[in-house]
């Protein structure tokens, strides 16, 4: 019975208040249904790998090598002989795996299905071990035991073999190396950084490495196949490369750090040889949870997340769902303040302190109850749209997930308390005779809440909509740099993975080249190990100028490339020569400016003509380019050597052809025609350079608009409170307005009353606010190597924005009371 009155009179309060009401509703609705989506995303990206069986004790190796106390890269991959280490002399350890990926073609008997682009995995027999995988088909008992067993994810069953169990059928990788299927495991989660779809033993790399007949395309006959001899731990050329992804399974009672600590006296048993030459090895472990958020290593298995970006949207969603409940507080208190007469008259008649807070509260949660459904009906409606922005799917589309479920009632129940608790509890401790005096307010210490509460609101813009510019300004800094390379109009393809070691490549190569000379459209072409967009995954650490001492060495990147790739690409050459056609000495290289700083050759030409040590190779430096943005402007140009050739040690490299026509459609079917010919058992896969180098950015474009349309989202939820506050506040002021234009206030005057009170409020705010906005852009942009200045018009346009959203705001109510007429507002009650 009580519960019925209670609800008539909200319905009744409903229906007199419509404008509270309105607005109360729709900013928490919009407040409520952003919060939700932003906390799915970072629930998802926070979700990364712990689906895994123990993924609480699994750890990935990572490898940090210096010269000379100088980091020379830090890497996701370490030492072959770690793991196997680890597992034999830390007890602690109890498996291991260790595993390396390469990018392949599969395809099955004659040429019948080809997929282009594989990631395949050369994985140890320990592998399901640590990974426990679920089976479709077949088992993983026994799939590395052997040099042809296979294990394929369940979508790559159906592209090859289509919806059949494969067990026992065979599928080719690039060459004709021929692996049976041996069992089928269900894809791997997409909240994972392992995109595993191909995988066989590592032993049968270098059992087909060893065996196979490039001439004749097989494997050479039983009798003279050489046999995989395996290999212990403590062999020094387990030590030698950084080339293996590592990861092992620690016992969940030992601590990890303690763990890791050990790792220093393993390192110096097995790196004596690095060390004498000056070197030094960090390894650390790394929990595989933390990957996706917290790694930015070389040569990540997959492009990861940022925590400092999940955070900042974390935060963002809070002060959206912080901003809503605001509004809902400032509208709550000048709603009880004109209800305190009602409220004393229910106390005078007996009303108890507990019923007028059940009321308040009831209220609220009537309120918050509607807007929660409102924002579900919003999710629904904008989660296409989400989707597009943050690139994957994270709503439930049944609303049955447990941390959605959560998330929702979690609103429910924080929101009532504490958009409805404030203005219950204090409302009701006051006594009748107070309540029924006009200037009724509510205060913490001499402050009025509702002025805090607005600054507060008034800060949060200025520091999310700066930020917003910042982030704007950033992306487009780095969009619009001068690279240094011209990438537009050049379409590249990976080279043919089926003729890697045959006799016949170079061949193909040169058939293939002067075709497209012959086509108007092409302008040049050239080869390559590496091009502008994609990170470069060669290195060497043994890189110095010749006759210092082996301690000088220092880490470079290295791309072979022809002497066609200088002027496809528009490179410059600031001293000595590019390689010649068909150039028949392999001694000459290529350096780049950044080489022959940290080589030592204060002035670029000096590089020219001298000589540099390569490992145990001696090579001649005959030119010097330009340096140019090789990736993306987040991280610093490379000391980089160029090598004339075509034997690239990453086996697949890239094809580029410079388009200089218009007719850009009919040049990439000729193109294609001729690449038909001469690899008819290759798909034609092309790409554009300059699609593939802004793919980079794709990862700060979309926080870019994810956090500049959730900012503008807080902007609109401020500018709605204060709609709805200033039209109270000019209904309250009702005749103080009147008694002012009958003593001959004007207009102007009224605008400023209503005004000032706001205005002085922002400019509080703003000097609070500035160095907050300054503090996160300054911390933001340290993870750019090239970045933007902060400029003074960055913090000076939120303020003028925010102003006009006041003006805007007050105006339309300072303008309705000013022309009202006096006698009416003197009669307002």
């Amino acid at each position: 019975m009580m519960f019925n009155n209670y609800l008539k009179m909200f319905l009744r309060s409903l229906r007199k208040h419509k404008l509270f009401s309105l607005v109360n509703v729709a900013g928490l609705a919009i407040g409520m249904a952003s919060s939700i989506l932003i906390l799915q995303y970072v629930i998802n990206e926070y979700s990364y790998d712990s689906f895994w069986s123990n993924a609480d004790n699994i750890y990935r190796v990572t490898h940090q090598q210096y010269q000379n106390g100088v980091e020379q890269f830090h890497s996701a991959k370490t030492f072959e002989g770690v793991g196997e280490a680890m597992f034999n002399e830390f007890p602690e350890v109890k498996s291991y795996t260790k595993f390396m990926q390469d990018e392949v073609m599969c395809y099955t008997g004659e040429n019948e299905t080809r997929l282009n682009n594989q990631n395949f995995f050369w994985v140890d027999t320990t592998f399901l071990d640590v990974f426990k995988l679920d089976f479709v088909y077949g088992s993983g008992k026994g799939a590395f035991n052997d040099n042809y067993s296979s294990l394929i994810s369940e979508s790559a069953s159906k592209k090859l073999f289509g919806n059949i169990d494969p067990v026992g059928k065979w599928y080719k990788v690039n060459e004709g190396w021929a692996f049976c299927v041996t069992g089928v495991f269900r894809d791997i989660p997409e909240n994972s950084h392992l995109n595993m779809h191909f995988m066989a033993s590592d032993a049968s790399l270098w059992f087909y490495i060893m065996n196979w007949d490039n001439t004749q395309g097989k494997l050479v006959s039983e009798e003279n196949r050489n046999a995989v001899l395996p290999t212990h731990y403590s062999d020094s050329r387990q030590w030698r490369w950084a080339g293996s992804y590592t990861y092992v399974y620690v016992d969940g009672n030992a601590d990890p750090k303690q763990t890791e600590n050990k790792l220093v006296s393993l390192v110096d048993s097995y790196t004596e040889q690095i060390k004498q030459d000056g070197g030094d090895v960090h390894l650390s472990l790394q929990k595989i949870k933390d990957i996706h958020l917290s790694s930015n290593l070389q040569q990540e298995l997959s492009v990861n997340g940022d925590k400092d970006l999940v955070l900042a949207l974390l935060f963002t969603a809070f002060i959206i769902l912080v901003i809503a409940f605001v509004n809902y507080i400032n509208l709550s208190l000048v709603k009880s303040m004109k209800r305190a007469k009602e409220t004393a008259l229910r106390k005078t008649i007996g009303a108890e302190k507990k019923q007028i807070i059940i009321q308040h509260l009831l209220e609220s949660f009537f309120i918050n109850l509607i807007a929660i459904v409102v924002a579900l009906i919003l999710i629904e409606l904008i989660n296409i749209l989400f989707v597009r922005l943050a690139g994957k799917p994270i709503i439930p589309g049944n609303y049955t997930d447990n941390y959605f479920m959560l998330i929702v009632f979690s609103f429910l129940f924080w929101g009532t308390l504490l958009s409805g608790g404030y203005p219950a509890f204090v409302l009701s401790s006051f006594r009748p005779v107070d309540l029924f005096k006009k200037g009724l307010s509510f205060k913490i210490g001499s402050v009025s809440l509702r002025k805090i509460l607005i600054a507060f609101q008034f800060t949060v813009a200025v520091v999310l909509l700066t930020v917003t510019f910042v982030v704007y300004k950033q992306i487009t800094f780095m969009q619009n740099q001068d690279l240094g390379v011209n990438i537009d109009q050049v379409l590249y393809m990976r080279s043919p993975y089926t003729m890697i070691k045959k006799p016949q490549r170079l061949e193909r190569l040169n058939a293939f080249k002067s075709e497209l000379k012959k086509i108007i459209g092409v302008k040049n072409f050239t080869t390559s190990s590496s091009i502008p967009g994609c990170e470069n995954l060669w290195q060497r650490d043994d890189v110095r100028k010749a006759g210092t001492a082996p301690d000088q060495k220092n880490n470079f990147s290295i791309i072979v490339m022809d002497n066609e790739f200088i002027p496809t690409l528009g490179l410059k050459l600031i001293s000595g020569r590019n390689f010649l056609l068909n150039e028949m000495n392999q001694s000459s290289i290529i350096i780049n400016e950044e080489a022959a700083k940290l080589l030592g050759y204060n002035k670029n030409g000096s590089a020219v003509n001298e000589s540099i040590q390569v490992g145990d190779e001696l090579y001649s430096v005959i030119g010097v380019i330009e340096d140019y943005h090789h990736e993306y402007l987040k991280k610093a140009i490379q000391p980089t050597i160029y090598f004339n050739g075509y034997d690239w040690r990453l086996d697949v490299g890239y094809y580029s052809a410079k388009i200089n026509s218009d007719k850009i459609t009919s040049t990439i079917d000729d193109i294609k025609g001729t690449w038909e010919a001469l690899y008819p058992e290759e798909p034609f896969d092309y790409y554009f350079m300059d699609q593939t180098y802004k793919k980079q950015y794709e990862a700060d474009q979309q926080f870019g608009i994810i956090f500049s349309s959730f900012s503008l989202i807080s902007l609109f939820l401020t500018a709605f409170g204060l709609f709805g506050l200033t039209s109270y506040n000019a209904i309250m002021r009702t005749k103080e307005i009147g008694i002012r234009k009958t003593l001959g206030a004007k207009v102007s005057n009224v605008f400023y009353l209503l005004n000032k009170e706001f205005v002085i409020l922002l400019a509080i705010s703003y000097g609070v606010s500035v160095p907050i906005a300054f503090f996160i852009a300054k911390a933001w942009l340290v993870n750019y190597s090239y970045k933007i200045m902060l400029d003074t018009e960055l913090f000076v346009l939120p303020f003028l924005i925010i102003l006009l959203i006041i003006f805007a705001a007050i105006s339309i109510q300072a303008l309705k009371a000013a022309r009202a007429n006096p006698v009416n507002s003197l009669k307002y009650e």
